[in-house]
């Protein structure tokens, strides 16, 4: 592809952690440079209709679940994230005074590649089921079937 001219806005999602760092140190606000651009992704379906089936998942959570956390869709999603231990395993601090500061990771599929993201889904599949008793495949079917009905998530 050919080089361009953009300007750069804080915005620019790097490739790795590095690439951030270069990027915040060596442009400034407003500034414009020169892009070439290798590749574009676009998600994959199977991506999306996951996508699709989570969101249902934690609707089907927020409306039959009697735990107090789970009256908001945050509050499902934050008791998911405590639930499957979705820590950053980088961002695991002890405090002077004994205690233990966790860092909880994103839920973003373009944060979470390949293997991850299935290792992630079946934890989360087993926890939605759990917390409002069904076993995963009626919970999935159920999640299914809200999809296909068009309920917002």
């Amino acid at each position: 592809m050919e080089p361009f001219i953009c300007q750069y806005r804080g915005y620019l999602k790097p490739f790795s952690e590095e690439d951030e760092r270069i990027l915040a140190s060596e442009l400034a606000t407003n500034q414009l440079v020169k892009v070439r651009i290798t590749s574009v992704s676009k998600p994959t379906r199977k991506i999306i209709e996951q996508s699709g089936l989570l969101h249902a998942c934690y609707k089907l959570v927020l409306e039959n679940s009697n735990n107090p956390c789970h009256q908001t869709f945050d509050g499902v999603k934050m008791s998911c994230k405590v639930g499957t231990h979705f820590v950053d395993p980088s961002m695991v601090f002890v405090r002077p005074d004994g205690g233990v500061q966790l860092q909880y990771r994103s839920m973003a599929f373009d944060k979470l590649k390949g293997n991850d993201r299935q290792e992630w889904m079946t934890k989360f599949f087993q926890w939605c089921a759990d917390q409002i008793g069904l076993t995963v495949e009626e919970m999935v079917i159920e999640a299914k079937k809200r999809m296909l009905r068009g309920d917002p998530a």
